[in-house]
């Protein structure tokens, strides 16, 4: 591009609520590198806000990352009341072992309003989220996953495996 015009477009999204009660941010010192983004930080499809989020059906599973620093990821199924489901990540438990210790959040169809969420599958021993529940209309629902210490987490090494299935006996493995 040398000797030519180019635009820069600057794009701010404070993923939710929290860690982003300040100001913003402001831009000073801009440059321009050959420098790529992080190796596989495309390859999850960037699912990084309710208009990107991807389609799940019951019973399916997705491989993404949270990646870069930051990234939350969407999803989204439609559901029918009474019907009990599970959203699990394995993130530690693959091998290699991922970095995230994630964070699984169900949100109702405005996509802000929070129906369960779960840290961890068990209480300081195994760090990768599940979360049982039974939903309670039928209709559209989002799946949020994010590291529990986001935005400071986040990277190439946070690889992670999302399976949304249907509770068969109604008897979870455990929850939080």
């Amino acid at each position: 591009y040398a000797g030519k015009s180019v635009r820069l477009r600057f794009y701010f999204n404070s993923v939710d609520e929290d860690y982003n009660t300040g100001l913003g941010w402001m831009i000073d010192d801009v440059s321009v590198t050959n420098q790529g983004p992080a190796a596989g930080c495309l390859a999850d499809g960037d699912y990084n806000n309710l208009g990107l989020a991807q389609a799940m059906t019951i019973g399916s599973s997705v491989q993404a990352d949270l990646c870069p620093q930051g990234d939350v990821d969407y999803y989204y199924f439609t559901g029918t009341a009474g019907q009990p489901i599970r959203v699990d990540i394995d993130a530690q438990a693959l091998n290699p072992a991922s970095a995230l210790d994630s964070q699984i959040y169900l949100l109702d169809a405005d996509g802000r309003s929070v129906v369960a969420w779960n840290d961890d599958e068990v209480l300081y021993d195994k760090p990768d989220s599940l979360l049982v529940f039974t939903l309670r209309r039928t209709g559209l629902y989002y799946i949020k996953v994010k590291a529990w210490d986001s935005p400071g987490a986040g990277g190439a090494n946070y690889p992670y495996t999302l399976r949304l299935e249907q509770v068969q006996n109604n008897k979870p493995k455990s929850i939080n």
